[in-house]
């Protein structure tokens, strides 16, 4: 087998490169189906805190304790969120 230093390329040479998918349309389909079904699992586990911390917040019966995880909560999802949107 020969060894090429692709840093310096036998001269006259020619490289091309290809990326086929090794998946069929169907292995793709459920790929998808597995990624928008974590993703919305996902999504309802952040909506389903968001409304409990709101609950809570708002709850006069609510400790101080539970008060100051759900502002930490909902202060770094909010941040998270915005940093991902705005990319910085």
């Amino acid at each position: 087998m020969n060894h090429f230093d692709l840093n310096d390329p036998p001269a006259g040479s020619q490289w091309s490169v290809s990326v086929e998918a090794g998946e069929t349309k169907a292995e793709q389909g459920v790929r998808l189906d597995i990624r928008v079904l974590l993703a919305t699992l996902a999504a309802g586990a952040v909506i389903a805190v968001f409304v409990y911390c709101f609950r809570s917040l708002l709850d006069p019966t609510s400790s101080v304790d539970e008060k100051r995880w759900c502002m930490a909560y909902l202060v770094g999802t909010t941040s998270a969120l915005i940093g991902y949107l705005i990319h910085k």
